[in-house]
């Protein structure tokens, strides 16, 4: 019997056994059967587990917050991005935390790293260690909803980690003047005693605000104070003190080790005979505080305080700290920690990892009076650590000399509030060990010696002032521990921040110079920021590639104002009419898209708007483009327009506009236009409010065309201000430019005395309907909208929103139309493309042939977003719920657009494309450029979020640009480095390298990985008693060649596309899935056999899949799975041959 074809061969259906079926009936299974199947599936702790997890020597990262790129990309569009955000107010540095979580979501991990360095020089060390959920997640508006607040210091690790793999120094201020050329007051010596996180953070922002003698003075043989002494390596690495002290040191700042406070007669007097005129304490608090009944004990008697513990396992684990790598403290048996903060158990956690069978935490008050953070307490209960609450040690009990046990009698609060002892309710506990952790405190008599001459507190601290951090003499501050204020590493780090404003505000007032009572404080640079991003279209200068379409963002002038002001490089206006045009807009008429599913807040993946154009005046539009063309010179003003579809309307419109746009000053032109005699060198006075703007003479009003006085009267003084102020410009090929009108102008003038005159038209070929301004087809220019006499064209205009018909359809129409523009004027213009045609390039092609100077690609993608369960239409007006269908933004249309521009400019190379459509971050604005794009247009992303994303966008794409230019960093993913292997976003070990085999981490599976892996552990320890590491030097890169350029980028992916037939089909993939990173979900596994070959196997006992020879590379599992580079397409080794089923009737070739 012949098979069925129709049918899963034998093989295949034994791939299939996992494969999700539609479940017909209910399956019992007995309750001890489901036990135990559960425990094989088990990834979190068994909670009948009552010995410690195995860690001896394993120092690997156990922090909850860390995050892998995957993690970090989904928390980071989690958040909200809120207005005012709480989360900045309860930060002590007041980091922009929204900036930087936009910039992480954006896949700009340098912007984002930028950000924070720049109120927080540790914001790496800050990441790892501050105690968030009391800080910035505290006060997260996300703690409101289901899923809770989201995960600040895991996504601030997460970006200034990669920007440390960037290897990029931190340089200069680049506003300050060269170091050469500073005054005298910025050379001045500063100390500053103690190389912790106070001192480092104080040093660094002096060096920012550019003094270049300073010097840390460090008493231990390695830098990074607490952050490196105290707290384990589990939680802190020592090279991220590393990293953050080389940025601070590639601003000159100098480090001296094994010189302290009270140390070889160095006292503050002795830094200020020495020349030093400002000195910052900075040396936390030293000395632990030791009860009095372990007075005598030491640690050989197995007697540690939290100072004496924890600098051991650091030194001992902590590479590159010290020279020679110490051993570990070696415990045993049960280890009592006494205390409840941070460091205790810090001390608990590091006692499990030197030895330790069992660590007690016993603490005199409640778990709700714990003081150390959540997040802390977390961890030691995770790793088995016992707590012992409302417990007071009264004597240690010793045997031969050594600990034995301690003795405790319980704790009580009474209706006071006040602790108290009860004496006759003891307990005595067996310990080997005892490590103290009651705080720390400034006891050492020659310290405080060296600190005369300032005054201390009550408490042998320095007295200062808390809003300055000064001492009782002028010259001395104080931040940190010692200070009094600070209880954590990011307070100190403010202590530090806050004391350099005000050691600067002191320097400077010895010198005569008063500073500004508001601190501004700069920012963090490197050579990034100095990458050009500007580029030139049709003989404009854009700032920036980035600008802001015609839509609900530049609705208003003023909202073009504020979006200049933060740094947006162009902008075109809301589109305007003729007043017999005028619209009323309907409501509701933009709404979120369905295309991201159920996604509500920011970061949506689509917009849909049925909104027409501006329902402002042509008037209000003039006058304001005019406005923000004289305040902001360096931007480029788009006008955007729209009038009837006749030659008529276009003719009137295009001489208004040209009218409307000739000759208007900066205001700080005007000062220097005469206001009598043109001639008289002395007439720089400010004209007259009547001479503010030239007189206009409408054309349609009589004037002659090529006549002057259609644009200005040629006795104004404001013209003959211009011909002064164009001396200085090229005129020959100027002339060329200008159009007839303006001609005989230009003779006159004379060669020397003309500017290049410029303005650009844009034509928008877009859909028409019912609900449009009539039922005469319309279209949309992009007219001119100023020729700058000082900064050459300012001004471009486009159009606004489309509708049912297709005007730009027909490129007979398309190319008459812009035949028409071109007869009627000079100046380049642009035509605005619609996607909802079937050959784009066409249309392109035919506006190419009219005469039009360039194209944008594309408008609005026409749809329909959603409709309710009733039927009814969102958005739907009015009691009629009636719609129409809109234009479909933001990522949604973004494969279209791309695909437009990516034609067009392969059709027609070096034909200026202004790209818009779903440009949301610097990432995907580069992908435009690759396509073929000059500048582009942003709209969505802007109503996904505010004006102030531009920062991101310009940021990213600099580091795009420079980081593309890093030969060492040639196998990252723009921002994305290279995915090493992780499991719940940390590093793991190759199973394979220490088992011969890889193994899934659910249940006996993730046993055997652990004991593996303790195993490896000890080996390491047994390895490095003896080793000597020696410090690194800082890594740092930097570009062979010159950076690219914008222009440099634009097209650079067309060499890539083509048609089907110019694809190669020898060189066929295959999928390569790696076991360390796979979470074993099956998704692979349910696409390939639903969707695709049937190519990949699932275990049934450890669900690892593996794919079979028979994979055809198609590429659906790689693009299902959840986990980054978890998958990866590799070269095919074997030839590959189709399954086609039956033979084919002819030979294939």
């Amino acid at each position: 019997m012949a098979r069925l074809l129709s049918k899963d061969i034998p093989d295949i259906e034994s791939i299939l056994a996992l494969n999700p079926r539609v479940k017909s009936h209910a399956v019992p299974h007995s309750t001890a059967a489901k036990k135990a199947e559960k425990k094989h599936w088990k990834r979190n702790p068994d909670k009948g587990c009552d010995s410690c997890v195995k860690l001896e020597n394993n120092f690997d990262d156990i922090k909850h917050t860390t995050l892998s790129e995957r993690g970090a990309l989904r928390e980071a569009v989690r958040c909200l991005k809120c207005a005012d955000a709480p989360c900045q107010k309860s930060c002590p540095t007041n980091l922009d935390i929204k900036a930087f979580i936009t910039s992480i979501a954006n896949r700009n991990y340098y912007g984002a790293a930028k950000a924070i360095l720049s109120d927080n020089p540790l914001g790496l060390t800050c990441g790892m260690v501050c105690p968030t959920s009391d800080l910035c997640v505290g006060g997260c508006n996300l703690y409101a909803s289901e899923e809770g607040p989201i995960n600040i210091g895991g996504l601030q690790q997460f970006a200034t980690e990669v920007f440390s793999k960037m290897g990029i120094p931190q340089v200069r201020n680049p506003s300050l003047p060269p170091p050469d050329q500073m005054p005298a007051s910025f050379h001045v010596k500063i100390a500053l005693i103690g190389c912790g996180p106070a001192s480092i953070s104080c040093a660094s922002f002096l060096a920012r605000l550019g003094y270049d003698n300073i010097t840390i003075f460090e008493k231990q043989k390695y830098i990074g104070g607490l952050s490196s002494a105290e707290i384990p390596q589990f939680r802190l690495p020592y090279e991220v003190v590393q990293f953050e002290v080389d940025l601070m040191k590639n601003l000159g700042v100098k480090i001296e080790c094994e010189k302290g406070l009270g140390q070889d007669g160095m006292t503050l007097l002795s830094l200020k005979e020495d020349g030093y005129k400002a000195v910052f304490i900075g040396i936390g608090l030293p000395q632990a505080n030791r009860h009095k009944i372990f007075e005598g004990l030491t640690t050989s008697q197995g007697f540690y305080t939290s100072k004496d513990f924890l600098p051991l396992v650091a030194k001992a684990s902590k590479p590159g700290m010290c020279s020679c790598r110490s051993a570990l403290p070696s415990l045993h048996g049960v280890v009592v920690v006494l205390g409840a903060d941070d460091t205790a158990f810090d001390c608990a956690t590091s006692a499990l990892r030197c030895g330790a069978r069992r660590v007690y935490v016993v603490f005199r008050k409640g778990f709700t009076n714990i003081r150390a953070v959540p997040e802390e307490m977390e961890l030691a209960k995770e790793e088995k650590c016992e707590f012992l609450p409302f417990l007071s040690p009264r004597e240690v009990i010793t045997k031969a000399g050594r600990v034995a046990g301690m003795e405790f009698c319980r704790t009580e609060q009474n209706e006071s509030g006040e602790w108290v002892e009860d004496e006759y309710q003891t307990i005595r506990l067996k310990a080997d060990y005892i490590i103290s952790a009651f705080g720390s405190g400034l006891s050492d008599p020659k310290v405080k010696e060296a600190m005369a001459p300032i005054r201390l507190n009550r408490w042998g601290l320095p007295d200062l002032d808390p809003g300055s951090m000064q001492c009782s003499e002028p010259w001395v501050f104080a931040g940190g521990d010692v200070a009094g204020l600070a209880n954590t590493t990011v307070e100190s780090v403010n202590d530090g921040k806050h004391a350099s404003w005000h050691i600067h505000q002191y320097i400077q007032s010895l010198h005569g110079t008063t500073v500004s009572g508001e601190p501004r404080l700069p920012l963090f640079y490197t050579a990034i920021d100095a990458v050009d991003i500007s580029v030139e279209m049709a003989g404009i200068r854009f700032p920036n590639p980035f600008g802001l379409a015609s839509a609900p963002p530049t609705t208003s002038a003023a909202m073009i104002r504020r979006a200049f002001e933060e740094g947006w490089g162009f902008a075109l206006t809301k589109t305007f009419s003729l007043d017999k045009d005028l619209v009323t807009n309907v409501s509701p008429r933009i709404v979120r898209g369905t295309t991201s599913g159920p996604l509500f807040g920011p970061g949506q993946g689509s917009f849909l708007n049925i909104e027409l154009i501006s329902e402002k005046t042509a008037a209000y539009w003039c006058q304001s483009v005019t406005e923000l063309k004289a305040d902001f010179p360096h931007n480029i003003v788009i006008s955007s327009i729209m009038c009837s579809y006749n030659k008529a309307d276009w003719t009137e419109l295009a001489q208004m506009a040209e009218v409307q746009n000739q000759l208007r000053w900066p205001r700080s032109v005007y000062r220097t236009l005469p206001t009598t005699n043109p001639s008289s060198p002395s007439s720089t006075s400010r004209p007259p409010a009547s001479y503010c703007r030239p007189r206009l003479v409408s054309a349609r009003r009589g004037a002659t065309p090529g006549s002057p006085s259609r644009w200005a009267s040629p006795s104004c003084p404001l013209l003959e201000g211009a011909r002064l102020f164009l001396a200085r410009l090229p005129g020959s090929a100027s002339r060329q430019c200008l159009p007839s009108s303006k001609r005989s102008l230009a003779q006159q003038m004379g060669p020397d005395q003309l500017h290049r005159c410029v303005l650009f038209w844009c034509f928008d070929f877009l859909e028409v309907g019912p609900h449009t301004l009539s039922s005469t087809l319309k279209a949309r220019f992009v007219l001119p909208v100023l020729v700058r006499p000082a900064e050459r064209v300012r001004g471009l205009g486009c159009l606004a929103q489309g509708s049912e018909l297709v005007l730009g359809r027909d490129p007979e129409l398309v190319r008459n139309i812009c035949r028409w523009v071109r007869q009627a004027v000079k100046v380049p213009f642009f035509a605005k493309l619609t996607p909802n045609v079937t050959n784009i390039v066409d249309i392109a092609r035919a506006a190419h042939e009219g005469g039009a100077d360039g194209v944008t690609a594309t408008n609005t993608v026409s749809g329909l977003m959603g409709l309710k369960a009733d039927g009814s239409p969102w958005p739907g007006i009015g009691r009629g719920k009636r719609t129409t269908y809109g234009g479909v933004s933001g990522n949604a249309i973004r494969p279209i657009a791309l695909r437009a521009v990516s034609a067009i400019a392969r059709a027609l190379p070096g034909f200026p494309i202004l790209a818009t459509g779903g440009i949301d971050s610097a990432e995907s604005g580069l992908q435009f450029l690759h396509a073929g794009a000059s500048v582009l247009q942003v709209c969505s992303a802007v109503q996904n979020q505010d004006f102030t994303v531009i920062e991101d966008y310009c940021l990213g794409l600099k580091a795009l640009l420079y980081l593309g230019s890093l030969e060492e960093l040639s196998d990252w993913d723009g921002q994305s480095p290279p995915t090493a292997p992780h499991q719940r976003g940390k590093p793991v070990p190759r199973l394979e390298d220490l088992v011969g085999k890889s193994l899934p981490s659910f249940g006996p599976f993730l046993e055997q990985k652990r004991k593996a892996l303790a195993i490896h552990k000890q080996r390491l320890r047994d390895q490095e008693h003896s080793v000597t590491v020696e410090p690194q030097g800082p890594r740092t890169f930097s570009p062979k060649g010159p950076v690219p350029s914008v222009k440099d980028i634009i097209g650079r992916a067309l060499k890539h596309i083509g048609a089907y037939q110019e694809l190669n089909i020898e060189e066929q993939v295959q999928a390569l899935i790696d076991e360390e990173m796979c979470i074993n979900c099956g998704k692979c596994y349910m696409t390939c056999n639903d969707s695709g070959y049937q190519a990949i196997k699932f275990d049934p006992e450890t669900h690892v899949p593996v794919v079979a020879d028979s994979c055809t590379g198609c590429t659906l599992c790689l693009s299902v799975c959840p986990i980054i580079d978890c998958i990866k397409m590799v070269a095919r080794t074997t030839p590959y041959v189709p399954k086609r089923g039956l033979p084919a009737a002819v030979s294939v070739y």
